[in-house]
């Protein structure tokens, strides 16, 4: 994650098994906080250019132009419209699936995760979704381990970052510095 240069400065972050929460307190509230888009940064650790990838047809159902791929495989679709952050609409709306999952970046395609298991996959800008069909419902679509594969996959970070990369940023209170913070909760740059 490293690799791109910072936006805005810095960021406090968690990072959880299936995602990470970043702290972007110059946002109005309920922007303040926001998911990381973990599905684009898995790719590119993987070197994995999704913009690259071979594009939905536009008349494919659940086609997003925005990123020239659709969500077709109709478990998936069902999963991604039956999800979504609270934002107050009524039932729950694509923009709310749209802020939990965001775009879909990638077809549909069998993959093998990182458990070992080759599923059909399906990416997207904050999540990768699995399809198990030896499950039983309603686990046949799980996410996958996007934040524990992001973690894994870079090298350590320090345990109190370099003071100008922090500035302005106030420091992590002492009952959260007492967790794994060099592997869970960091000031990362913005990506």
């Amino acid at each position: 994650e490293g690799e791109r240069q910072p936006l805005d400065g810095t960021y406090r972050m968690q990072l959880f098994e299936r995602n990470r929460l970043e702290l972007h307190p110059q946002n109005p509230a309920p922007y303040d906080v926001l998911l990381g888009r973990l599905g684009d940064d898995r790719l590119r650790q993987l070197g994995i250019d999704w913009q690259t990838l071979s594009k939905a047809n536009p008349s494919d159902p659940h086609y997003f132009p925005q990123t020239g791929q659709a969500i077709s495989f109709e478990p998936f679709w069902q999963y991604w419209r039956s999800h979504g952050l609270e934002l107050g609409d009524r039932g729950i709306s694509e923009r709310e699936s749209l802020a939990l999952f965001g775009y879909p970046i990638s077809p549909a395609r069998m993959e093998t995760n990182s458990s070992g298991d080759t599923v059909l996959t399906q990416w997207f800008e904050r999540a990768r979704f699995e399809w198990h069909p030896n499950n039983p419902e309603p686990y046949k679509v799980l996410l996958g381990l996007l934040g524990r594969e992001v973690h894994d996959a870079r090298p350590p970070l320090p345990v109190d970052p370099p003071a100008e990369q922090c500035a302005g940023v106030p420091p992590l209170p002492p009952e959260v510095r007492s967790w794994d913070q060099d592997t869970i909760v960091c000031l990362y740059p913005y990506q």
